[in-house]
């Protein structure tokens, strides 16, 4: 579907951003960091928080992360299982798929896991192109395959709108733009960018307006899109087709 390639796009230009860069602290586990109040991820293994960070940031952590935070391997490939959106190996395996890692190799155990990334391309003969946080320290492409591979998560890109848990400033990709379209057709304005995807100080403008217009007071009138402001603006937008 459309929405699912935009989606897939979106993720997978976040993870390419910076590719070559080495070291920690770095972009993702700063954000990391900040996020969970926790100094200690500034330097801790970044894979997983790389995946999270790209995630965010391209609209698409509700499919990707399920509304979570990962950064242990393991909790975000139980997450997928658990939802039935795992497979060992590489069958059928796809762009955008999270792909992960075993050094042993051979066994069939996601609590073995050791290492994540997100597969940009499938190549021949069983061969994936990947593009990994923390791999040498550093954001790289690689070529996988073999044992090493204990499998990958299949993000549901085609619902990712329903999944995702709060939108906001700095926030961008397909999700965003939806965000936007809707804020336009309850008639609010977004005067000099329009739906671009890019959740700047424009839309913060028309989500804390669209707030103040359904009633919202006080620390609710934040210019941030979570449950309560996305339940206000589906009422919104079912209201029109009456």
């Amino acid at each position: 579907m459309p929405e699912a390639a935009e989606a897939i796009n979106a993720f997978l230009s976040k993870m390419r951003e910076g590719l070559g860069a080495r070291g920690r602290p770095n972009v993702a586990t700063r954000w990391y960091a900040k996020r969970q109040h926790d100094d200690s991820f500034l330097r801790a293994p970044w894979c997983n928080m790389r995946v999270t960070w790209a995630a965010f940031h391209s609209g698409t952590h509700g499919a990707v992360c399920f509304g979570t935070d990962f950064a242990y391997t393991v909790a975000h490939a139980e997450a997928f299982r658990q939802r039935g959106r795992w497979t060992y190996g590489t069958d059928g395996i796809q762009s955008g798929d999270v792909i992960f890692f075993q050094w042993e190799g051979g066994r069939r155990s996601t609590r073995l896991i050791d290492h994540v990334g997100v597969v940009e391309k499938v190549l021949s003969g069983g061969r994936v192109q990947t593009i990994e946080g923390n791999t040498s320290d550093a954001l790289l492409r690689k070529v996988r395959s073999g044992s090493t591979i204990s499998g990958y998560g299949r993000p549901d890109w085609n619902r990712s709108g329903n999944l995702l848990v709060t939108l906001q400033k700095g926030d961008s990709g397909p999700l965003v733009l939806a965000l936007q379209k809707d804020l336009l057709k309850v008639g609010q304005e977004l005067p000099k960018w329009g739906a671009d995807g890019d959740f700047g100080d424009e839309t913060v403008a028309a989500v804390k307006a669209f707030q103040k217009s359904a009633g919202f007071t006080g620390s609710d009138l934040d210019g941030t899109v979570g449950p309560k402001t996305r339940a206000a603006l589906d009422k919104a937008l079912k209201a029109l087709k009456k």
